[in-house]
């Protein structure tokens, strides 16, 4: 995307410190190592341009950027062993190839790494700061840790709520998406209202996110992932809920029948897919998933350093893009307007 090499800079400085973080003289750590490789950095990019919209020293929140990488990549882990998923970015998940306990460890690995990044600003930046940042990286392991047991909870309901679902998402996904942000304005010394901005913008880019990764499981390219994962593991996503509200019985039984199989063969995929466009699920979700974005664009109106606002822009037009290039159709993406 026009513009995304600007934001090379933020992620080349993340991916050299991740590169020398952990003791080679562990075996984990080449298993650690192969985990960060391949990530996009976005929260971590993220929190480096909130601190600058505040400061123009942008690696005052370099600890912060890889704090969160790590809990991403913890929280990443830990997904595919609760959904049992072979692939990962398009290769052999961790789980698959180290075996689940092995996985376990890894994420436990990153998660216990987390503080002593924190720690780095002991001495550097006021205690007040420093025990809120602790707080925030305390409080968002919680939460998508909640999240993802309401995700979970979800599977052996009936019903769920769209108010249910948007509950848990902001949660299992806004959550740590929003901390990133907030925790480099604070480092940036943003005031309150500064820090409300980020965490808002994080948390309903996150939402919108989410949104997009569940059309993904049903309309994604099967060469890049694993399809009707969601609906195989019994997962209430935004399509489904969407369509549940409103279709037959028998289309119901239908789509519930598949919870718990190995896999679809191409005709019932045909079929689940006619369900979900007849009832408009797929614009229903997008159009959704748009609602977040703009909330989270409107955001960054009050950032005070125009630069920023730009960079933060190309940043989520670029996230947007990602998935877009994974899509079996590309009409139910949306742009990020300059």
């Amino acid at each position: 995307m026009s513009g995304y090499s600007e934001l090379l800079i933020y992620k080349n400085l993340i991916d050299k410190e991740l590169e020398f973080l952990f003791d080679e003289n562990y075996k984990i750590a080449f298993f650690a190592k192969q985990a960060l490789s391949k990530g996009k950095r976005f929260r971590a990019i993220l929190a480096l341009l909130w601190c600058e919209g505040f400061n123009q020293d942008y690696r005052l929140a370099l600890p912060i950027a890889i704090a969160y990488e790590l809990a991403h990549t913890a929280a990443l882990i830990q997904d595919d062993i609760i959904d049992a998923s072979k692939y990962r970015r398009g290769y052999e998940s961790l789980t698959s190839k180290l075996g689940l306990n092995k996985a376990l460890l890894l994420a436990n690995f990153f998660l216990f790494e987390i503080p002593k990044r924190l720690l780095e600003y002991k001495g550097k930046i006021e205690e007040d700061k420093l025990y809120a940042l602790l707080n925030i990286i305390g409080e968002t392991c919680k939460l998508t840790t909640l999240g993802e047991y309401l995700d979970q909870e979800f599977i052996n309901r009936d019903f769920v709520s769209e108010e249910d679902y948007i509950k848990m998402v902001k949660m299992k996904t806004g959550a740590l998406m929003a901390a990133p942000c907030s925790c480099g304005a604070i480092v940036g010394n943003a005031d309150t209202k500064g820090f409300n901005l980020a965490y808002t913008f994080g948390e309903n880019l996150g939402i919108s996110y989410q949104i997009l990764d569940d059309m993904l499981d049903i309309f994604g390219k099967e060469d890049l992932r694993e399809s009707f994962n969601d609906l195989r593991n019994g997962k209430k996503s935004i399509i489904l809920i969407h369509t549940l509200k409103r279709c037959s019985k028998e289309e119901r039984e239908f789509l519930k029948s598949f919870q718990g199989s190995e896999d679809l063969n191409e005709e019932e995929k045909r079929k689940v897919r006619e369900i979900f466009a007849k009832y408009g699920s797929f614009e229903y979700a997008r159009n959704l998933g748009k609602q977040y974005l703009d909330k989270a664009l409107s955001s960054l109106e009050e950032v005070p350093n125009p630069s920023v606002r730009y960079k933060i822009k190309i940043l989520t037009n670029f996230i947007l893009e990602k998935f877009q290039e994974k899509l079996i159709q590309d009409k139910y993406i949306y742009k990020v307007r300059f």
